[in-house]
């Protein structure tokens, strides 16, 4: 006579992982997995906008356990603004992990990121910073950083000039406040914003052409 027993056919993957998107941003708005957004299979959760944790619900993303399951579990995410390092990661790695201060943060917390497939898709992030500076702080003439989900290119320009971690590090005070006011208000008037991707290899001279050149000015 034969015996039944249990056949193990895959398995499901679990991982934690801290991903460090860049400097602060003002907001998550959405996370691509493989080629597959989360924002469909998780109402209420985007755009996020502070840091805290959220639970991703998105088992069946890429078929589930059947094919290549989803993604499923708590994620925390820091924009840079916690004083205190992350609890998952401390319990993980013991006391001497830092904050992460003024970079933006996401942590799986031992989600499960697959199944049957052992290797992890890609993570895409997309990001909005136009309100605030990449320390946190509040954006030079703020109310009109912001045109319709985009960067004032007035606000990218002088965001170039003027931060001492990434741009010139020019004083303030070397800058025309009152001619870059009147370029600004122009551009919100115009409904002209910009989104602009900068990596470590641009110049920043090119920056500024680039700008100047999209806005003709």
């Amino acid at each position: 006579m034969g015996s039944s027993s249990d056949v193990v056919v895959g398995y499901k993957y679990f991982l934690g992982i801290h991903m460090v998107l860049g400097w602060t941003v003002d907001r998550i708005s959405d996370i691509v997995v493989g080629d597959r957004s989360l924002i469909d299979t998780n109402p209420g959760v985007f755009p996020i906008t502070s840091s805290g944790t959220e639970t991703i619900n998105s088992p069946n993303l890429f078929g589930g356990d059947e094919r290549e399951g989803g993604v499923q579990g708590r994620m925390s995410v820091s924009f840079g603004d916690v004083a205190t390092p992350n609890a998952y990661l401390t319990s993980q790695l013991g006391s001497r992990v830092p904050a992460y201060r003024n970079v933006t943060s996401v942590i799986s917390e031992k989600m499960h990121l697959t199944s049957m497939n052992p290797y992890i898709k890609p993570w895409m992030y997309k990001v909005r910073r136009t309100t605030t500076t990449t320390d946190g702080s509040a954006m030079w003439y703020s109310s009109a950083a912001d045109i319709g989900g985009q960067a004032n290119p007035a606000h990218i320009i002088y965001q170039v000039l003027t931060n001492s971690q990434w741009g010139m590090g020019y004083p303030t005070s070397a800058i025309d406040d009152t001619n870059f006011r009147a370029a600004a208000d122009t551009f919100v008037t115009e409904g002209f914003g910009m989104w602009l991707k900068w990596s470590s290899s641009s110049k920043i001279r090119d920056v500024i052409a680039e700008v100047q050149r999209t806005v003709d000015c």
